[in-house]
């Protein structure tokens, strides 16, 4: 192509993150694609259609909407966030928009993420096959080790390499000029591996320190880091060194 893709929109709810008909590929297309530089926007997340469960009264997503006491809605437009997918809301009122917009004053856990992110398993795995290939077993259907969750795949040895620069600590600024963006990978239950080869997919101009959360698995991206400042959560800052 004369132009290198920038943005991919696809369907993105939790029985289908990604794609229409869930494959045997092993990374997720969200994931393929914001590893190559792509803004990744979302569609159908709280549409029902074809399922016989529609996503807003699945007794998982009801039971995370109440412990936060929030809607259903928001939360699966805040689970689409943190996946660093950008969502495309229907409202006919001005109520739902209003809704729709308040997403962003609260946090799902590694855990309720993970539980939302197994939603696909139970909805598109078969006899035979455990679908998505790319996602953990999080209900324990087919055995598999839960902690294989999508991710990007793992730079190469000579690719890149990191080396720990600051323990409990993490990188000050939300600028521009230092964060990268997105700033994140979207919720948490990262691998160190993965964060690193996010961040080596956007090139050293763009990522050259991470903070890496090891309690939370949550990381966050930086062109340069200037300052410090203290952190909890396992916080350990890395830097690029090749």
């Amino acid at each position: 192509a004369k132009h290198k893709p920038v943005y991919l929109q696809n369907i993105f709810k939790v029985y289908k993150p990604g794609e229409q008909i869930l494959g045997a590929a092993g990374v997720s297309p969200v994931h393929w694609a914001q590893r190559h530089g792509m803004t990744v926007a979302g569609y159908s997340v709280i549409n029902s259609w074809p399922h016989l469960l529609p996503p807003l009264e699945d007794p998982h997503v009801l039971g995370i909407a109440q412990a936060h006491s929030r809607t259903p809605s928001q939360i699966l437009h805040r689970w689409c966030l943190q996946h660093g997918v950008a969502v495309i809301p229907k409202a006919s009122s001005r109520d739902r928009i209003r809704e729709n917009s308040m997403v962003l004053d609260f946090e799902l856990s590694p855990a309720e993420m993970l539980a939302l992110d197994g939603l696909a398993s139970l909805s598109e795995s078969t006899q035979d096959a455990a679908l998505p290939a790319w996602l953990g077993d999080t209900f324990g259907i087919f055995g598999r080790d839960p902690s294989q969750l999508a991710a990007p795949m793992a730079p190469a040895a000579n690719q890149a390499s990191f080396a720990e620069a600051m323990q409990g600590a993490e990188c000050s600024g939300d600028v521009a000029a230092v964060r990268s963006e997105p700033f994140s990978m979207g919720g948490g239950n990262h691998e160190l591996s993965q964060c690193q080869a996010a961040c080596v997919a956007r090139g050293p101009t763009s990522c050259s320190f991470i903070t890496f959360y090891h309690s939370t698995g949550y990381c966050h991206f930086y062109k340069t880091c200037p300052e410090q400042r203290p952190a909890g959560d396992g916080a350990v800052i890395y830097a690029r060194t090749s």
